[in-house]
């Protein structure tokens, strides 16, 4: 599927939760309290119980416990998440990752996160166009 320009398409597969197609800076932490990241990347299908990353650490297994630290960018203020996910399933391309289970408070402030970080690329695709 394909954005429109406008909006951030929200994809309905085969899940219980809707994946977002956002973009979002993202560094991918063996630990929660590493200092530096195994690896950054941008992912693009994520949810509210889980996302989708790029393959790029050979080490990680299914069933491995890591910390997500999910960063905002453009826009007036820098918002970040930081969430532990468990990896469920691993390709050559790409990780599968189910977010441990969060409070009903931690759940609505990660879904205010998934808004502004959903804004925020309305934003840039509209500065796009009118440049």
């Amino acid at each position: 599927m394909e954005s429109n320009g406008w909006v951030a398409m929200i994809e309905k597969e085969q899940r219980e939760q809707y994946r977002y197609s956002i973009g979002i800076h993202t560094e991918v932490y063996r630990k929660a309290n590493d200092s530096e990241p195994l690896f950054v990347c941008k992912v693009k299908n994520i949810g509210l119980t889980g996302v989708n990353i790029p393959n790029k650490e050979d080490s990680l297994r299914k069933g491995n416990r890591i910390t997500l630290r999910l960063i905002t960018s453009g826009v007036r203020d820098r918002k970040e998440f930081t969430l532990d996910a468990k990896v469920t399933w691993k390709s050559d391309t790409q990780f599968g990752l189910a977010f441990y289970p969060m409070d009903k408070e931690e759940l609505n402030e990660f879904n205010k996160f998934l808004f502004i970080a959903k804004v925020a690329l309305r934003s840039r695709e509209r500065s796009r166009i009118h440049s």
